[in-house]
């Protein structure tokens, strides 16, 4: 899971399908400061290395999309596609077995790599075993903890074998941008250390572009690969800079000395809304803000409290005020916009009232200076937040108005991401009570990653500790059958169950907002990995 920034809400059926432009000028010819054949990218970043084995951090993950391929892709839309694989495997066309437990990949010929060495399954196989070697600190190992042997057979056939029935295998292993990334075996197979090599200064991939120079700490140039499998892209460079202040950024693409800019504030949409040769696009997401209780902190172990936490809060208004309408109201873990989404899906509605009712069942009763106690207990939430999260501390400050309207002692106790997540802080020692919190999921619906006990810390983001066994057999359930009718009845049942039970409040999935210039066309953010998945088709 990833915590991929701020987004937007705008009506819901639109917000499930595409990307939303919120303001467009186009103009006939190139805008002023275009550089015909060059498309500049700002990240407020800068990668550590574009070793597709060791990289961690989303940057680049980002950048290595360009560089190198995996088996497969994602596109703008979430859908898999093939990457190096001729064909996504399926029932269908031979590629996975019957028990689910065989994928078999047919790779296209004529592929080279960067320094035209044939690229083969060879490849793939040492990518694998790089993947699983102790000694390679590889971030997405535990994706890979299902597999149980990746083979050969032929120079141009893969064959993944698992230990189950893994539904999001086709999505996960070997995905371009989901850590999957495959590198090559002539140039790596003698590597005396992985984590010092050169290759991860200068790259030899696959992709559609490859790599030409890296000021570190200011641009990274990449240039076309004249032998993609695809195609030759239609630029002439990309550069791709590291802008750390939000301000900068935003002046340099309102003067179009940036293509591309992710904005991190709604403000700075409404800033360039209407200015000409910009288009400020606005793209679904899966990055999710909610609340979550540690449900073994009395008293958010009791469940009714956390219903009444929940009816208490406007989760509408609080995605419209916190990020300025480009959020979508949550009412679920799993958006809208997915095919694992349930409508019908049992979350409390914003009712004060009712929660007010239950709180006074539940023996939490008003006193003089308008707080709850029960037992002489006062009813008291301190809500952690990111300190340096705006819209995250307007959402928690919203979460504790709502809170204290109805007799809770709320405060808002903000910290540095770092220091709650970090090793020994209180996400990881379980010593929080409430967390205003954003997580970014992967396209497939399953949410093993944060109800699950095996995803509490220090091994994942279960961090309310929440594992029931009706939710755990929901999850294997999920994941142990293809037929994705199937597994959406599944997370249908999980998210009624989990809406019951209350471990986390959703609250809004923020979208991508970003600054293009309208002289590039093909951009088509994909707000899960990479937006440089279709690179090759832009133009400009």
């Amino acid at each position: 899971m990833r915590d991929w920034g701020p987004l937007a809400t705008i009506l819901l059926a639109f917000a499930f399908v595409s990307c939303s432009r919120v303001s467009e000028s186009a103009t006939a010819t190139h805008s002023s400061g275009t550089i015909p054949g060059v498309v500049r990218v700002s990240r407020p970043d800068s990668p550590n290395t574009l070793n597709p084995l060791l990289g961690g951090l989303y940057i680049e993950n980002y950048i290595q999309e360009a560089i190198f391929d995996g088996l497969v892709k994602l596109d703008s839309n979430g859908a898999i596609l093939p990457d190096l694989a001729q064909a996504v495997p399926s029932l269908s066309n031979g590629g996975l077995s019957r028990d689910g437990k065989t994928i078999t990949y047919r790779l296209r010929h004529g592929v080279v790599w960067h320094d035209g060495t044939p690229f083969t399954s060879a490849d793939v196989v040492f990518t694998y075993k790089e993947m699983i070697d102790p000694k390679v600190p590889f971030p997405a190992a535990s994706t890979y903890s299902d597999v149980a042997s990746v083979s050969a057979p032929d120079q141009y056939t893969v064959v993944i074998r698992l230990k189950k029935p893994l539904a999001m295998a086709l999505g996960q292993l070997f995905c371009d941008g989901e850590s999957g990334q495959i590198v090559p075996k002539h140039l790596l197979d003698h590597s005396a250390n992985m984590v010092t090599d050169p290759f991860g200064s200068h790259p030899i991939g696959t992709g559609p572009l490859q790599f030409s120079r890296w000021e570190h700490g200011t641009v990274i140039v990449l240039v076309p690969n004249p032998h993609y499998f695809l195609g030759v892209p239609q630029l002439r460079e990309v550069d791709i800079f590291t802008i750390p202040d939000a301000n900068t950024a935003l002046t340099m693409a309102r003067s179009r000395e940036i293509d591309i800019a992710q904005l991190t504030t709604p403000s700075q949409a409404t800033t360039l809304r209407g200015v000409p040769g910009i288009n400020v696009i606005a793209a679904p997401a899966y990055s999710l803000t909610y609340v979550e209780f540690n449900v073994r902190h009395p008293p958010f172990d009791d469940r009714s409290v956390r219903e009444a936490l929940a009816l208490a809060i406007d989760r509408p208004a609080i995605a419209q005020r916190a990020y300025a309408g480009f959020a979508l109201a949550a009412d679920s873990l799993i958006p809208p916009y997915s095919w694992g989404y349930a409508k019908d899906n049992g979350a409390p509605p914003y009712d004060p009232a009712a929660a007010r009712k239950l709180l006074d069942a539940d023996g939490f009763l008003v006193g003089p200076d308008g707080v709850r106690a029960k037992n002489g207990v006062r009813l008291e939430a301190a809500i952690l937040v990111d300190a340096a999260s705006a819209s995250g501390l307007s959402g928690a400050q919203q979460v504790q108005a709502y809170w204290r309207a109805v007799g809770v002692d709320a405060a808002v106790k903000p910290m540095p991401l770092n220091v709650i997540r970090g090793p020994g802080g209180p996400a990881e020692r379980g010593t929080f009570s409430v967390f205003y919190a954003t997580i970014g999921f992967d396209v497939d619906p399953s949410r093993d990653t944060i109800l699950s006990n095996e995803s509490f810390p220090p091994n994942g983001n279960d961090l309310a500790r929440y594992s029931t066994p009706e939710v755990e057999r929901l999850i294997e359930l999920g994941a142990s059958t293809y037929d994705r009718a199937q597994r959406a009845a599944y997370y249908a049942r999980l998210q009624r169950r989990v809406n019951y039970d209350m471990p986390d409040i959703p609250i809004a999935w923020p979208r991508f907002i970003y600054a293009v210039n309208t002289d590039l066309h093909g951009f088509a953010p994909e707000t899960v990995n990479s937006d440089f998945w279709n690179v090759y088709d832009w133009r400009i």
